[in-house]
């Protein structure tokens, strides 16, 4: 599958990741976008409440299925994680493919943006 994410788009989704203070610390946030046939197209990014470190993001089961519930309502479809790693380089941990592999897509395969604080990031299937 061809992942498509514009560079605006990958500018907002650091943004919310660091909103609220956060941009010396891990966070982990739901990517929202589309399929089109083979082409996915990554329009946005969902962060919910968590628990956060320099070094790790919780969410809790509760603003899980906060998140959920929210994105159903909008009609929003999760297509994969995005994650923000503030000061390590950009790389798809053991558990950032765990967390990918778990996310509920309706079968088509989860992505993975992760970023950091210089603003590096890269996509993973």
């Amino acid at each position: 599958m061809e992942v498509h994410v514009d560079d605006k788009t990958v500018e907002q989704i650091i943004k919310d990741l660091q909103e609220g203070g956060f941009e010396d610390h891990t966070r982990t946030g739901y990517l929202t976008g589309r399929i089109d046939g083979d082409n996915m197209y990554v329009d946005g990014i969902y962060v919910p409440e968590q628990e956060s470190s320099s070094s790790l993001s919780t969410i809790s089961a509760e603003n899980k299925a906060k998140m959920y519930e929210s994105l159903r309502e909008s009609g929003k479809k999760i297509v994969g994680i995005g994650h923000y790693h503030a000061f390590f380089a950009v790389f798809e941990s053991a558990m950032d493919q765990q967390i990918r592999q778990e996310l509920p897509t309706e079968g088509i395969p989860a992505v993975a943006l992760i970023t950091n604080k210089k603003g590096d990031y890269q996509i993973f299937q």
